[in-house]
């Protein structure tokens, strides 16, 4: 398989699984090959920005539905 199939496959595989810490996983796995042509780094660099933008929506998701959740406790 050359190189630009490898990236390819590794692209398609990542972009079926459902959570981006699934797709962290795999590409842990690809990251085992040790083939740096494969732009690893940039796509770990994809992934936890997409991570930090979820982590984001349901940050503000939460504050959303459950203010008080959020709020600092009361002092008596």
């Amino acid at each position: 398989m050359r190189q630009t199939n490898l990236q390819a496959f590794m692209e398609t595989s990542i972009s079926r699984v459902k959570t981006t810490l699934q797709a962290l996983n795999l590409l842990e796995r690809f990251s085992r090959l040790n083939i740096k042509k494969l732009g690893i780094d940039e796509k770990y660099r994809q992934l936890f920005l997409q991570f930090g933008t979820e982590i984001e929506f349901v940050k503000h998701v939460r504050q959303d539905h459950s203010p008080t959740l959020l709020a600092e406790p009361e002092t008596k």
